[in-house]
């Protein structure tokens, strides 16, 4: 699994090869989401990278990341998911990172 990879190599803090599984990952979903099949993976695929980017101190690229992330979750999934709880923290996590702690405030309310 490419995702698993991206992880991997993560947490070994070989973050430009994880930035290659995910995105390898990502450009596999784009193409099947045009046939509206695996949305939910490819956010998660997107979910991993923005931890990527974060682990990598991009911040910027990291919240504009996790925010399609949390797009695709909310076109797809209810609106008390867990999983669309999760990028929300994640995205009120990186703006208070970013310095933008009013935006985190109102992003985790």
């Amino acid at each position: 699994d490419m995702n698993t990879l991206g992880e991997c190599y993560r947490l070994r803090e070989e973050y430009d090869n994880a930035i290659s599984w995910y995105d390898k990952s990502r450009q596999l979903l784009t193409r099947l989401q045009s046939l509206h099949y695996r949305d939910l993976d490819l956010a998660s695929t997107l979910c991993g990278l923005s931890r990527v980017y974060q682990s990598k101190g991009n911040i910027a690229e990291a919240l504009r990341v996790c925010s399609e992330a949390l797009e695709v979750e909310e076109q797809r999934l209810p609106a008390a998911h867990p999983d669309i709880a999760m990028s929300t923290m994640r995205l009120g996590w990186y703006n208070s990172k970013a310095g933008r702690y009013e935006r985190s405030v109102l992003q985790l309310q």
